[in-house]
């Protein structure tokens, strides 16, 4: 528990091992715009006094060991523009007008055990005023439809639902949901052109890799690893010239590496490790001057590592990963 005897405006005692409780008394400081107790140990839940500080800005109490539900009477703090509680314990569900509040900027709730719908209002949030970063615990029933949402975190937990549903959020810019649902990938992710980041790691998908990212043309991070996706690589995904990171590990793919990939010229890291692809390496990959990772153990493949990747201008790839069935004169160790 903290006490205080005298009225700022800033208060912040994050990063200092606090335990112990809120105290109620910090609801008395009526002018308090700014309060930061986030990573520290503190427990208990968050005092209701607190929610009626009207002049409050930003209410951090992430890291932290706080239960209890999120109040309703956070729709009191009209002028939040930052409420971060991400790595706690809190439960219940979120409370119905919190994403309508008019200045909020950042809200942040991930890994906590929240469950339950996403309020039917979320849709109505003011343009591009959103950053969600919201993990919940049991189904997803999302309500996302037409909104400006630009960033959805919901990995490391265990969801269920409809994935269909989010990607009908067309102004996501980065998409993590890695250790959630199941199904196929949807042909609607066709339609999220603004996406940037996409991370679907661990999702127990299935199904092929269908042929309809190349009109996301500012995707630079792809993740369908450790997946149970089949077929082959499409070769379209070489129409992502700005792609830098591509993860393609632990499937079960199957055919040759494109050629159409050399074509990814800012590429820095491709794995397709434990998966079934056979053929040769591509000397075409040798166009990828900023590749410095390419992890391709347990396939396949045959011949020998081409002499344009071993030698390429820039020099070797920095780790260069393949079965040992492949003559390769500048790989390194697995």
């Amino acid at each position: 528990m903290f006490l205080l005897s005298y009225p700022p405006a800033y208060f912040d005692v994050s990063k200092n091992q606090l335990n112990g409780t809120i105290s109620s008394t910090v609801g008395n400081l009526e002018v308090l715009s700014h309060f930061n107790a986030g990573e520290n140990q503190l427990t208990g839940s968050v005092p209701e006094i607190i929610y009626n500080l009207r002049r409050l800005k930003t209410l951090d109490l992430g890291d932290n060991k706080i239960t209890g539900t999120i109040s309703e009477n956070l729709r009191n703090l009209q002028f939040l523009e930052l409420f971060n509680i991400r790595m706690n314990h809190f439960n219940g569900t979120l409370p119905a007008g919190v994403v309508l509040m008019p200045d909020l900027k950042e809200i942040t709730f991930s890994n906590n055990k929240l469950y339950g719908p996403i309020p039917p209002d979320a849709g109505d949030a003011d343009p591009g005023n959103i950053e969600l970063r919201l993990t919940t615990h049991g189904c997803l029933l999302c309500a996302f439809y037409d909104n400006n949402i630009e960033t959805l975190e919901l990995h490391g937990n265990d969801l269920s639902g409809d994935f269909d549903n989010i990607v009908q959020i067309r102004s996501l810019e980065v998409l993590s949901i890695s250790g959630n649902f199941s199904g196929t990938l949807p042909s609607q992710l066709a339609g999220m052109k603004k996406l940037q980041y996409l991370d679907l790691n661990n999702c127990s998908l299935s199904g092929t890799i269908p042929s309809i990212f190349e009109n996301t043309k500012d995707l630079a991070h792809f993740s369908v690893a450790d997946n149970k996706l089949v077929g082959s690589i499409p070769s379209s995904f070489g129409k992502l010239t700005v792609l830098r990171r591509f993860f393609l590990d632990d499937n079960e793919l199957t055919g040759t590496i494109p050629t159409e990939l050399s074509d990814m010229l800012k590429l820095t890291i491709f794995t397709a490790e434990n998966n079934n692809l056979i053929g040769s390496i591509p000397s075409e990959l040798a166009r990828l001057e900023m590749l410095d990772t390419l992890l391709l153990l347990g396939n396949n493949f045959e011949g020998s590592i081409p002499d344009e990747i071993c030698g390429r201008g820039r020099g070797p790839i920095d780790m260069l990963q393949i079965d040992s069935t492949v003559k390769c004169g500048c790989c390194s160790m697995p």
